[in-house]
């Protein structure tokens, strides 16, 4: 969160949401505000864990990243979550 600076990131585009209730918006921001760094495999993207794969010696994420999220995203909504658990890497 503090290396690349998504904390701040975050806290603003908090900011640019209408909240409803207005409350909501105090809440969420001090719990970003306070939350300790998190693993991002935890994250999941529209209910779906998020499939990353990092290069081991550069660090970059695989050029096609996105689609693999959106490909991950269309398997589960078709076969539901076990789809994700019968994943193999190579596909």
């Amino acid at each position: 969160m503090e290396t690349q600076g998504l904390r701040q990131q975050a806290l603003g585009e908090i900011k640019q949401v209408r909240w409803i209730p207005d409350w909501g918006q105090a809440r969420i921001e001090k719990m970003v505000e306070n939350r300790p760094d998190w693993c991002i495999s935890r994250q999941r993207t529209w209910g779906v864990p998020m499939t990353l794969f990092v290069h081991k010696e550069t660090e970059e994420l695989h050029p096609r990243t996105l689609d693999l999220l959106e490909e991950v995203a269309k398997r589960v909504e078709r076969a539901g979550i076990q789809a994700w658990w019968d994943l193999d890497e190579k596909e």
